[in-house]
C-alpha cells in the first residue's frame, strides 16, 4: 500500500513538473508576443522611421544612392536648394514624418499585395507648400549653412520653382514601389508570403485566446496533481519566476544581436536596432512583473501553510 502511494506521488509529481514547464512556456510565449507586437504596428513603424536618416533609406548596403534619391536631390537643387544642404532638408522632422507615413503604406501595400500609387498627383507639392515654413525654421534653428535661401521672403519663390519639378519626383517614388514589388515577386514572393501568413497568425487575437485557455488548463492541471489550491500556488509561482529570469536575460541577448546587425543597408539596420533597443525595456518590465507575481504566489503559499499549521496544532491540542 505504501509502495502504491509512493508511485502515485511520483507520477503526480511528474505531471506537476510537466504542467509547470508548459505553463512557463505559455507565459513566456505570451509575453514575447505582446512585447514584439507593440513594435510591429503602423504607429511604431512610423516612430522608428522618424529616427532613421531618410537619405539612407534610398541607399543600398554599399552606400550607393538609388536613382529616386538622385532625382529628388536634383529637383530640389534646381528649385534653389543649395547642394550642400539638400540632405539636411530631407532629414527635417516634417520630411521624416511624411516618409514614415509612406514607408508604413508601402509595407501595408506589400503585405496586402495592393499595387496602388504610393504618392498621388500633386501630393509632394501640397506637402511642401504646407510644411516649408516649419522646414525652414528647423534648418535655421540648427544653423545649417546656406539655409537662409528658405527664409520667408524666398519661400514663395522656391515653391513656384519646385511646383513643376514635383511630378517627376512623384513618378520616381511610384516607380521605386513598383521596383520593390517586382523584386519581391521575382525573388521573395513565396518566402515573403509564408512570413506574412506566420505574422498574421502570431499577431492575431485568436492566439491570445489560445494562450489564455492553455494557461488556465495547465494551472488546473497543477491544482489537480497537487490536490490542493494553496499547494499549487508555489508551483504556479515557480512558472512565473522562471519566465521572469528568461525575460531579464533577453536584453543581454539583444545587445549581442545588435552588434552583429551590419550586413544590411544602414537604414534597415538602424530600424532594427531602434526597435530592438526599445524592446529591451519592455522585456525587462515584463520580467519584473512576472517576478513579483511569482514571489507573491509563493509568499501566499507560505502564509496559508503557516495558518493551516496553526489551525491543525490548535485542533491537536484540543484533542489532548
Amino acid at each position: 500500500m505504501e509502495t502504491l502511494k509512493t508511485i502515485r506521488n511520483i507520477i503526480l509529481g511528474f505531471f506537476t513538473v510537466i504542467c509547470v514547464i508548459l505553463l512557463f512556456t505559455i507565459i513566456f510565449s505570451f509575453g514575447v508576443k505582446k512585447a514584439s507586437e507593440e513594435y510591429f504596428n503602423e504607429k511604431k513603424i512610423k516612430q522608428a522611421i522618424k529616427n532613421i536618416n531618410v537619405v539612407e533609406i534610398l541607399k543600398d548596403r554599399h552606400g550607393k544612392e538609388d536613382k529616386v534619391l538622385e532625382t529628388i536631390k536634383n529637383k530640389l537643387t534646381e528649385s534653389g536648394i543649395k547642394t550642400e544642404f539638400v540632405e539636411d532638408f530631407l532629414n527635417t522632422k516634417p520630411v521624416n514624418e511624411y516618409t514614415g507615413d509612406k514607408v508604413s503604406i508601402l509595407i501595408d501595400n506589400i503585405i496586402k499585395n495592393k499595387k496602388e500609387k504610393l504618392v498621388s498627383d500633386g501630393e509632394i507639392y501640397e506637402f511642401l507648400n504646407n510644411n516649408i515654413a516649419d522646414i525652414s525654421k528647423e534648418l535655421q534653428e540648427k544653423n545649417i549653412p546656406n539655409s537662409d535661401v528658405l527664409t520667408q521672403e524666398y519661400q514663395e519663390e522656391f515653391l513656384n520653382k519646385v511646383k513643376d519639378k514635383t511630378p517627376d519626383i512623384e513618378e520616381k517614388i511610384n516607380e521605386l514601389q513598383d521596383k520593390i514589388f517586382d523584386k519581391l515577386g521575382d525573388e521573395y514572393s513565396e518566402s515573403l508570403e509564408k512570413y506574412v501568413e506566420l505574422a498574421k497568425f502570431i499577431y492575431n487575437n485568436l492566439l491570445d485566446l489560445i494562450f489564455i485557455i492553455l494557461g488556465i488548463i495547465f494551472i488546473i492541471g497543477i491544482i489537480i496533481t497537487r490536490r490542493s489550491i494553496y499547494k499549487s500556488l508555489k508551483w504556479i509561482g515557480i512558472s512565473f519566476i522562471g519566465s521572469s529570469m528568461i525575460f531579464m536575460l533577453i536584453p543581454r541577448l539583444i545587445n549581442k544581436a545588435i552588434k552583429h546587425i551590419n550586413d544590411t543597408p544602414k537604414a534597415i539596420s538602424d530600424y532594427i536596432k531602434t526597435s530592438l533597443t526599445s524592446m529591451k525595456a519592455t522585456f525587462t518590465n515584463e520580467g519584473i512583473i512576472c517576478l513579483i507575481i511569482g514571489i507573491v504566489l509563493i509568499i501566499l503559499n507560505i502564509v496559508i501553510y503557516i495558518i493551516l499549521e496553526k489551525i491543525d496544532n490548535r485542533r491537536y491540542e484540543k484533542n489532548l
